[in-house]
């Protein structure tokens, strides 16, 4: 109705213009005809800007939607990265736990071969010289060193004929004797580089002392 009343102010504005005659003397005479010229045309216009409106909003609608199928994809990409980096991830657990497995293994095996392997008996040269031991060791506070008990305990001798010293072999030999006696004497080892030291377990000190108070 609006368009329809819009249309016919122009008409009588355009009669107006043309018969130069004062608006509120101006008579103004439609026919059937013109006035449903008048009336389609009004409704034409007014279905066109509605036509319009609907097309403009449809194209805005359409252009929100490929936005949200665009970010959509984008998040799409980005959770199949981090779903191939979390898949990495567990790859490496899972390699560190079989590593963890077998070093686990390896050790168990080492630890049931060491206790299969009974400690070397010691002979009576040994256990001589495992007293000679205890007394160096008695009367040091501080750890003492393999070469120093090596060359206490004069262990070795040179070879004549090749000039060699089997100081180092007797040593070997004395250090597994040591070693499989645990209830008498600490191994340490140093900080830096390869050399051991010996000391006396504080129970078996304790033990040597009360022993020499009774001579």
């Amino acid at each position: 109705m609006i368009e329809v009343a819009r249309a016919i102010n122009h008409f009588a504005s355009e009669q107006q213009h043309a018969d130069f005659v004062q608006q509120s003397d101006q008579l103004i005479t439609l026919t059937y005809g013109l006035l449903s010229e008048i009336i389609r045309g009004a409704v034409h216009q007014a279905l066109t800007e509605t036509r319009q409106d609907d097309e403009e909003r449809q194209i805005s609608a359409e252009r929100d939607i490929q936005l949200l199928r665009d970010e959509i994809e984008v998040l799409k990409h980005e959770l199949s990265k981090v779903a191939g980096q979390a898949s990495d991830a567990l790859d490496d657990v899972q390699t560190a736990f079989d590593t963890m497995n077998k070093q686990s293994r390896a050790i168990n095996q080492l630890a049931q071969k060491t206790q299969l392997t009974p400690p070397p008996k010691p002979t009576a040269t040994t256990a001589g010289k495992l007293e000679k031991l205890d007394d160096l060791l008695l009367a040091r506070s501080e750890p003492v060193s393999f070469s120093e008990i090596g060359k206490s305990l004069e262990l070795g001798s040179r070879d004549p004929r090749t000039g060699r010293s089997t100081r180092r072999q007797n040593m070997t030999l004395l250090g597994k004797v040591i070693s499989s006696h645990q209830e008498r004497y600490i191994i340490h080892k140093a900080s830096r580089g390869n050399q051991r030291f010996v000391t006396l377990n504080p129970e078996y000190r304790a033990h040597l002392r009360r022993m020499a108070a009774k001579v």
